[in-house]
């Protein structure tokens, strides 16, 4: 599960943002990610997808940005097969 927050310069506090975010994966060995899917943040922010995984590599959390609030990604996390 994860959330998609921004600041209130008014209250300088950070609140929940609805909007799209993507899922990225990157191979092993690649320099770009691409995106596996789409998810959309409920009112609160919350996001929550499942995938199958085929392949190891890095996986974020990609938010392309509005016109009011600037585009992010989290750190990416590494995902091993056996």
């Amino acid at each position: 599960m994860g959330k998609l927050s921004r600041a209130s310069w008014e209250s300088l506090k950070y609140y929940g943002f609805a909007g799209a975010v993507l899922l990225q994966h990157r191979p092993g060995g690649a320099s770009d990610y691409r995106t596996v899917k789409t998810v959309t943040t409920d009112g609160s922010g919350l996001l929550r997808t499942k995938v199958t995984v085929s392949s190891a590599g890095t996986w974020r959390w990609y938010f392309p940005g509005t016109t009011t609030t600037a585009r992010a990604a989290s750190a990416g996390d590494f995902v091993a097969l056996k």
